[in-house]
């Protein structure tokens, strides 16, 4: 029986432990995540102010550009001789493996393997180069777009939460009559006398507690509908392309 007891009363306090942390992490974490986001939203646009709401806010910049080019070169240049040795492989009827390798029984066989690999190998390193440039516009507007929808939805989140513990502590501990306000001077003063008579501190724990978890959906609600907010600004950009990537040119 007393191990019973005692399992029902870690079990109790558990549960309290987590009925207040909810009551009180819903707005911390809403007060953190707004900051984070907007210091990370300046952070990633302080090379791109003012925004000029075209393709060129998150292009490669002229360094970059080159480097493309570079890459770009390179990828072609192998795509050509691996395409070469192929055709040459067929026109010497050189056999190949069961594994789709170019056999090398013999000498010509051993040099066009050999040519083949090291084609491959520099086509692929520049690929992964090339990779990492064709979405990097992409990358970045993103990035910024996560950070804004963050900060809109963790802004709004508290500015209801806030709201809401006000409209609380007025209807339960000031007991307020709504009713009986009405769109006038006199009922404005009445709501200030109000607030002025709030006990910030003093709460019901039941109701914080659904406000929380009701401010917790919201926010989560206003960063999937407004889950690109950065298409207000400035346009998602397209991957970079050899037909476009003279088109535009960023800051960085």
């Amino acid at each position: 029986m007393a191990k019973r007891k005692k399992s029902s009363s870690d079990s109790s306090g558990v549960m309290l432990i987590a009925f207040i942390l909810i009551i009180f992490i819903t707005p911390i974490i809403l007060f953190i995540v707004l900051v984070y986001s907007l210091c990370k939203f300046f952070k990633n646009t302080k090379h791109l102010r003012p925004l000029k709401g075209t393709y060129d806010d998150f292009w490669l910049d002229s360094r970059t550009i080159d480097t493309w080019k570079f890459y770009d070169e390179i990828w072609r240049v192998n795509y050509h001789k691996l395409r070469n040795i192929e055709e040459t492989v067929k026109e010497l009827d050189i056999s190949v493996n069961k594994d789709g390798s170019i056999s090398t029984r013999s000498k010509a066989g051993k040099k066009l393997k050999a040519d083949f690999d090291k084609a491959t190998l520099e086509k692929n390193n520049a690929w992964d180069q090339l990779y990492e440039l064709i979405y990097l516009p992409q990358e970045r507007w993103k990035s910024v777009n996560k950070s804004l929808q963050y900060s809109i939805a963790s802004f709004w989140g508290l500015v209801i939460y806030g709201l809401g513990y006000v409209y609380l502590q007025l209807t339960y501990q000031v007991r307020i009559e709504w009713a009986t306000l009405g769109a006038n001077l006199d009922s404005l003063k009445e709501l200030f006398n109000a607030v002025s008579q709030i006990e910030w501190l003093k709460f019901d724990g039941w109701y914080l507690f659904l406000l929380s978890i009701g401010v917790a959906i919201i926010t989560a609600l206003i960063a999937f509908i407004y889950s690109t907010p950065l298409n207000r600004i400035t346009p998602y950009p397209p991957e970079v392309e050899t037909n476009n990537v003279d088109l535009y040119e960023g800051k960085y």
